[in-house]
Order: structure tokens, then C-alpha cells, then sequence
């Protein structure tokens, strides 16, 4: 598992290898799922059940799109509270679980999406990952655990670490 609870691996993996679209999921994520618990505590504020289960279901699925593994187990849950009717004495705590793993991960993809701001397509490939033959090529490191890289068609790739 990587930084935050985001296996960048697995999200990559979920996109065919396909770098940008992953770095256009992360970027999507951060600006229409950052706030979900917040959506979800003002539609049950307002007694609007379908609209807090339609977004705790949102949340499941783009997270395990992205591969936050554990933000999609935990938003699972409270989708299936939420389904269930379950009373607020059941559900403030699987927000708060959802909030506790939502929140760390907004802000460091928000943090690597600003320092990447500008490198269409830009990732890092996490130091673990990299074969011996690119940790010695003497790649440049920045920020959380970063390695940016240069592919063969000059593309920069690679995800948080």
C-alpha cells in the first residue's frame, strides 16, 4: 500500500497503463470527491437518504478506481448503512472512518497535483517500484516520495509514492 492508503499501482493498473487518464482520475477525485463526507452529512441533515447513499456510492466506486483501497471498504460500509436506514448513532462513525481516510488523501493528491501543475500527464514512480537500472539512472526526486522519470516517447509518467 502506498502513501495515504492510494496503491497508485492498482489505479494505474485500472486505467490499461494509461498515465494521463490515471492523472486525470486523481485530478477528477480530488475536486468532486474531496468534499463527499461533508455532501453526505448535508443530505441526511436535510433528510434527503437518496442523495447520501447516491454519494457514499460515488465515493466507493471512484475510490477503488484510483485504488484507495481502504477508503472503498469504508465507503462501502456506510453506502450499506446508509442503504439499510441505519440511524445516525450508526453512521456518524463510518463518516468519521471515511473522513479519516478522505481527508489525509485530498491533501496529498492536492499537494502532488500542484507540484505537478503545468507536466500534462506527470507522475512519479514511487522508489520501490523502480527497476535498478532507473534508480541508478539518477533521476530527479522531488516532494513525497517522488521519481520523475522520462519514458522512451518522452512522456513523463508515474503516480504518487
Amino acid at each position: 500500500m502506498d502513501q495515504q492508503g492510494l496503491d497508485a499501482g492498482l489505479g494505474l493498473a485500472r486505467t490499461a497503463g494509461k498515465t494521463r487518464l490515471y492523472g486525470r482520475l486523481l485530478q477528477k477525485f480530488v475536486a468532486l470527491e474531496g468534499n463527499a463526507i461533508g455532501q453526505v452529512r448535508v443530505a441526511l441533515d436535510a433528510d434527503d437518504a437518496v442523495t447520501a447513499e447516491r454519494v457514499a456510492h460515488t465515493l466507493k466506486s471512484t475510490a477503488g478506481s484510483i485504488g484507495a483501497t481502504p477508503l472503498q471498504a469504508a465507503a462501502a460500509q456506510l453506502e450499506r448503512a446508509l442503504h439499510e436506514q441505519a440511524p445516525r448513532i450508526v453512521i456518524n462513525p463510518l463518516l468519521d472512518a471515511c473522513s479519516a481516510l478522505l481527508d489525509p488523501l485530498v491533501a496529498a493528491l492536492t499537494r502532488w497535483l500542484d507540484t505537478t501543475e503545468g507536466s500534462a500527464g506527470q507522475a512519479a514512480v514511487p522508489a520501490s517500484r523502480q527497476s535498478r537500472a532507473t534508480r541508478s539512472a539518477g533521476l530527479r526526486t522531488c516532494g513525497w516520495d517522488f521519481v520523475i522519470l522520462w519514458v522512451p516517447e518522452g512522456e513523463r509518467i508515474g503516480w504518487p509514492g
